[in-house]
């Protein structure tokens, strides 16, 4: 049966490990490192084939390495490689390979069809079957349309009771007409300016105000525009690399 296995994390000095491990149809594992301070090419390198030695005695399944800035980047290994990735796995001697090139499918060895012995290599890591995972998104889907079904069968009978009621009962008529009238009195007086805001309006307005500013002086400067959201997109990547960090610690 396939099977999905949770990705594994863990924190270094320096940075953190990601580990996916293989999928069907896949001949590699995947491993990144994620590095939250500034490190030159040569430690980069380094640290790249230690942690993919350390993870295919772990899990012996061909495995392709690749490391990433504080800021979520592929970090660049040129000129010390010629690549940005790193390829290894055991041949035939249990010697471990390390390639810093592509390789073609039929160079890698296929381990991973043999889905008994992936199965049992990755028997210590939590798993959904591909089953489980279509049957959530089942549940999710029905759950959702459960909910529309709810709020349909609730207002239905009640707009046909009010009308029911409209019909037997003076107050009621009474309270539908004067309601009706309080809807298109606000609705003229706000046309025209006279109904008094809410805060969550007034704060609607005052933000679509900053937008329009923002957007005019957007249009105004469109360089400095695009070096302000490519600074932001940065940031947010690095908190997002922050808070793993932080995680990974505390577990």
């Amino acid at each position: 049966m396939d099977r999905k296995y949770e990705t594994i994390k863990e924190s270094r000095e320096g940075y953190f490990v990601e580990y996916y491990p293989n999928t069907q149809g896949n001949r590699l594992a995947h491993l990144q490192l994620v590095f939250v301070k500034d490190i030159n090419k040569s430690d980069t390198v380094q640290l790249m084939e230690n942690e993919l030695k350390t993870w295919l005695f772990q899990y012996p399944i061909p495995l392709m390495v690749s490391a990433f800035d504080k800021k979520g980047d592929l970090l660049h290994l040129d000129p010390i490689k010629p690549v940005n990735f790193l390829i290894g796995f055991f041949d035939n001697d249990k010697n471990i390979c390390m390639y810093w090139k592509s390789l073609k499918n039929e160079e890698i060895p296929n381990d991973a069809s043999n889905r008994e012995y992936v199965n049992k290599i990755y028997s210590n890591l939590q798993f959904k079957t591909f089953a489980e995972l279509d049957n959530e998104t089942k549940n999710k889907r029905k759950k959702l349309k459960i909910g529309w079904y709810i709020l349909f069968i609730w207002l239905v009978p009640f707009a046909i009771l009010l009308a029911i009621l409209e019909n037997y009962n003076n107050w009621v008529s009474f309270l539908a007409m004067a309601f009706s009238i309080f809807i298109a009195v606000r609705k003229g007086l706000e046309m025209f300016g006279r109904w008094p805001k809410s805060k969550r309006d007034r704060d609607k307005e005052k933000e679509e105000q900053l937008k329009n500013h923002y957007y005019y002086h957007c249009q105004l400067n469109p360089e400095g525009f695009a070096k302000l959201r490519n600074e932001n997109f940065e940031k947010m990547a690095m908190d997002e690399i922050t808070r793993e960090v932080k995680s990974l610690k505390m577990k």
